[in-house]
């Protein structure tokens, strides 16, 4: 029977896990105690209800591939994947800092990098990128700034934050996985078990969440993870089979539970969504939209279409 973090098993595997790892891997390793309480530190008001589904997380350490999913009695993690998810969410404040700006300037443009410090996380997460898209493995640049479990700013703060909301919805969709029994195989109801694990994922999340400060911080999670996946999508090689269009999940995981057209998550998904489709050379025509929702839902399809050419 699987255990909750809090009792004396979930510590000796941990510590277990840990020993594992090689000592020059990835700074993003020493939020492991983190990462793996993350489903439940996410929505703890509903951490009982995963108790059946916990599983060990496997860890895929000094490879640059984004491994992220559930076989059996385990959820592989690769720590490619964590570094991309951990410098996306870190470059992801900037990302919305700078379009907040725009907004207030009445610019058409977002203007990125407007500091060093910006510039550093925009740089790094680049570095991230390249590392999966050539699948080449590289120790944390010297240059950069790193995880840690004392941030010394509130940018590395805010940072981390995000990634931890990032990678416990990406934990629940595994455990929906699992909570649904899926068979790790690629079957015609494929695509139906991806949107049953978003679903179990997104609905763990924010079902029932009234304060909307809450509410924000949770959905940020979503967005972000999302939009990982679609430049992971964007820079494969091929298209998988088994999972709905990247695009198309995004705009749905949005559109679900408590988050109203009006909802903050909105804003910040559509400035992540211009940014990434700025960089995927997707061509945007920016009309008015009555709310960002709107937005978001508009870049999605503008993705799609580029794609379908």
């Amino acid at each position: 029977m699987t255990t909750s973090p809090e009792l004396k098993p979930f510590g000796e595997i941990l510590e277990k896990v840990l020993k594992s790892v090689p000592p020059d891997s990835s700074p993003v390793f020493c939020l492991l105690p983190d990462i793996w309480a993350s489903p439940q530190a996410l929505a703890p008001e509903k951490r009982d209800l995963l108790a059946p589904h916990l599983r060990t997380v496997k860890l895929r350490c000094k490879t640059a591939e984004f491994i992220f999913s559930s076989s059996g009695d385990y959820i592989n993690i690769s720590d490619g994947a964590l570094n991309l998810l951990w410098c996306a969410s870190y470059a992801s404040w900037f990302i919305y800092r700078a379009y907040v700006d725009a907004q207030k300037s009445g610019s058409s443009t977002v203007k990125l990098g407007q500091d060093q410090e910006a510039v550093r996380a925009l740089d790094l997460y680049e570095w991230a990128i390249a590392c999966v898209r050539n699948r080449k493995y590289e120790t944390w640049p010297s240059w950069a700034p790193k995880p840690t479990r004392s941030p010394e700013s509130d940018a590395l703060r805010v940072g981390t934050e995000i990634f931890l909301a990032t990678v416990g919805w990406m934990l629940l969709h595994e455990l929906g996985h699992i909570a649904h029994q899926d068979p790790v195989l690629v079957t015609a109801s494929a695509k139906a078990e991806e949107h049953e694990a978003d679903r179990f994922a997104t609905s763990h999340v924010l079902d029932g969440v009234s304060d909307a400060a809450i509410l924000l911080k949770r959905s940020i999670g979503i967005a972000v993870a999302n939009v990982v996946l679609i430049l992971i999508d964007f820079i494969a090689s091929s298209a998988v089979d088994s999972h709905p269009d990247p695009e198309e999940r995004l705009s749905r995981n949005l559109r679900e539970n408590q988050l109203a057209n009006s909802n903050p998550v909105h804003a910040f998904a559509t400035a992540m969504m211009q940014v990434h489709l700025q960089r995927f050379g997707v061509p945007l025509v920016l009309e008015e939209n009555e709310n960002f929702a709107s937005f978001v839902d508009d870049f999605c399809l503008a993705l799609k279409r580029h794609r379908q050419r």
